[in-house]
């Protein structure tokens, strides 16, 4: 196999302030799992944020989630490589998925997964993504912030190129590039409301949800949900779950 994404792992940390022991274990496993790739942290001292309206409001909002989604796209556009956010596990090493294009994954529900990107340097498909933050801001004029997700952009921008929303494993053309897109259970097999874990022997990567970047709400929420899941169990979630929503649809 001819090696055409570079052996670069990238990730971003904004906002100065000091990396949580998960953070450092999530890095620390990469490094062991793949001792022959290059890390490199993308922050304020290496991305100019002011060139980037939607990045620098983000930032002075203190979302720095935001702002790593215009980074990381600068990141792979400009170096190629891949991008794994702080709360991914690695599995194995992505070797043989570097001969080129862009590499993405399915996650629940059938969204593609921004969590993990492999892509080669220039690539048609980073690029265009890239370019939707130009004419983006993060404010509107009164002061509400803009939180569409990444994975919502991509996944549109992907569907409407023919990707079929099915979770199977496609390869589609986008301006004559290849992209692959892959299975849920590669890059990032976790159910997350129900709290189950898909990996396998396959599984390259696993994006964890730690949402390191959520509100003291959204932080609370998820606490909860993980002490229902660990008291009863993530498959008995899902069943509750779907019980209710027939429940909700039969009275509706």
């Amino acid at each position: 196999m001819t090696q055409v994404i570079p052996k670069v792992v990238h990730y971003c940390w904004f906002g100065g302030k000091q990396k949580p022991d998960d953070v450092e274990s999530y890095i620390a496993n990469w490094k062991a799992v793949l001792p022959d790739y290059e890390i490199r942290e993308w922050n304020e001292s290496n991305f100019d944020v002011s060139a980037w309206p939607y990045a620098q409001q983000a930032l002075g909002a203190g979302k720095f989630a935001f702002v790593s989604d215009v980074a990381r796209l600068y990141a792979l556009y400009t170096h190629g490589g891949i991008y794994l956010d702080t709360d991914v596990e690695v599995r194995r090493s992505f070797d043989d998925l570097l001969d080129g294009g862009t590499v993405l994954g399915f996650e629940e529900g059938n969204y593609v997964a921004t969590s993990t990107i492999l892509a080669e340097r220039g690539d048609a498909l980073i690029g265009d993504f890239l370019d939707t933050y130009r004419s983006r801001s993060f404010l509107d004029s009164e002061g509400n912030a803009d939180t569409t997700t990444n994975v919502d952009v991509l996944t549109s921008m992907l569907r409407d190129a023919g990707l079929k929303l099915d979770g199977s494993p496609q390869l589609i053309q986008w301006k004559g590039h290849q992209v692959r897109v892959l299975d849920r259970v590669k890059l990032s097999p976790i159910d997350y409301p129900n709290g189950i874990n898909h990996a396998d022997e396959t599984t390259y990567a696993i994006h964890h949800f730690g949402q390191s970047w959520a509100d003291r709400r959204t932080k609370a929420k998820a606490a909860l949900r993980r002490a229902l899941i660990g008291t009863v169990g993530g498959e008995n979630v899902k069943r509750l779950r779907q019980l209710i929503t027939r429940l909700v649809a039969r009275n509706a």
